[in-house]
């Protein structure tokens, strides 16, 4: 798996969900913090151990945002504020693209 040239300066789109005070969905915005960690693992050779390390933070990430699906769904049958749970639901989903790679990223610099 090639991983493209991505410069870490991109990571700071990730300011738009500032502007999620006047929508909650733009906290889906701060996934593009995630740029920065794509940029750094850009630099890395990309070898078995790099693409195993991307699998398994991967299947961490998913596992948690399952959890949180969970929890959405038990807060929408509670009859919680539905702007809420939106916001959630978006502000997890930004960040779970931002820490797929820093899990990765990190993994990779531990082994």
């Amino acid at each position: 798996m090639k991983i493209k040239r991505i410069h870490p300066v991109f990571g700071l789109l990730g300011i738009l969900c500032f502007l999620g005070i006047f929508n909650p969905l733009f906290y889906g915005f701060v996934g593009f913090f995630g740029f920065y960690w794509w940029g750094l693992l850009s630099k890395e050779i990309s070898d078995e151990r790099l693409e195993s390390n991307l699998i398994k933070s991967k299947c961490i990430i998913c596992n948690i945002l399952m959890i949180v699906c969970l929890l959405l769904l038990l807060g929408l049958t509670r009859n919680f504020d539905k702007s809420m749970i939106i916001a959630i639901g978006s502000f997890s989903f930004g960040i779970s693209f931002v820490l797929a790679p820093a899990i990765a990223y990190y993994c990779d610099k531990l082994a």
